[in-house]
């Protein structure tokens, strides 16, 4: 599957990034592509073997990059050429379910990120701020959970937005909805700053499965008083999207995306690439 560059408008809006995204940029330079196999340093010191996802994931950081042979002098075998080629069978089944694959297209890309919030949200008036893929959010409590997240944008109002893609039933638990959505909260106000300037916070599962089991595109939470049926109005919103929809309808076009393997088969060019 070919990644979409980035939008040139991320290169504007991403100057507006929050400080603490700011001081995790020397985090994401480039880390060089290792190959599983034998590689030779300084002519004789061999680098420990990684496994195939530690391969993988590496070629997904670096835009899919594998070394062709030649590229390891006498240190290149048979057997590496038969890696790289397992290796290049595995990216090539990649769809935007799998969350290393997503957070690589959707990271610093703004045109992306508008596209898919329209969608879920079902508003045309959304802008995206900036937008970052595989993003660790570290709890501020000693010894408490830290949590990385697919996809974590700034719409430019203010409002956060997580999404998350999930395979299975155990990924996308509604326990993990509400600790997502409580470390969205926990960093948007500054010390003394008043409660009512809390934005809305936005917790989206993208599913592969149907998660409710009802049939419908997207199931919406949202906190309610119980006794009057009345909507809480807190500004906390979870979305979970059904990944078997396949609907005739934006929702069910953009999760046959979602699992295209081919991006001359999508419907959205701004997930193609």
């Amino acid at each position: 599957m070919t990644l979409k560059k980035n939008n040139q408008k991320a290169n504007i809006r991403n100057k507006s990034e929050p400080a603490e995204v700011k001081d995790q940029q020397e985090s994401l330079k480039k880390k060089p592509v290792v190959s599983e196999g034998k590689v030779l340093e300084d002519r004789g010191q061999e680098k420990s073997v990684i496994s195939e996802a530690k391969v993988l994931e590496e070629a997904i950081q670096e835009k899919i990059s594998i070394p062709e042979a030649g590229e390891f002098d006498e240190a290149f075998t048979a057997t590496d050429s038969e890696r790289r080629q397992e290796i290049n069978d595995l990216i090539d089944n990649l769809t935007l379910f799998d969350d290393d694959l997503m957070g690589k297209v959707f990271d610093e890309n703004i045109e992306a990120a508008e596209l898919l919030l329209r969608l879920i949200l079902e508003r045309d008036d959304i802008e995206v701020l900036w937008v970052k893929g595989q993003e660790e959010l570290k709890n501020p409590v000693v010894g408490g959970r830290t949590i990385r997240l697919d996809i974590r944008a700034v719409l430019g109002d203010g409002r956060q937005v997580n999404v998350e893609v999930q395979r299975n039933g155990k990924g996308s638990h509604v326990r993990r909805a509400r600790f997502h959505s409580s470390m969205l909260d926990a960093r948007m106000l500054k010390k003394n700053e008043k409660f009512r300037n809390l934005k809305d916070s936005y917790v989206i599962f993208i599913c592969e499965h149907d998660k409710f089991g009802k049939g419908l595109p997207v199931y919406h939470v949202d906190r309610c008083i119980r006794e009057t049926g009345e909507l809480f109005e807190d500004g906390s919103h979870i979305i979970y999207v059904n990944g078997m929809y396949r609907g005739n309808d934006s929702i069910g076009q953009l999760m046959h995306d979602f699992k295209c393997k081919n991006a001359g088969e999508m419907h959205y060019r701004e997930l193609a690439g």
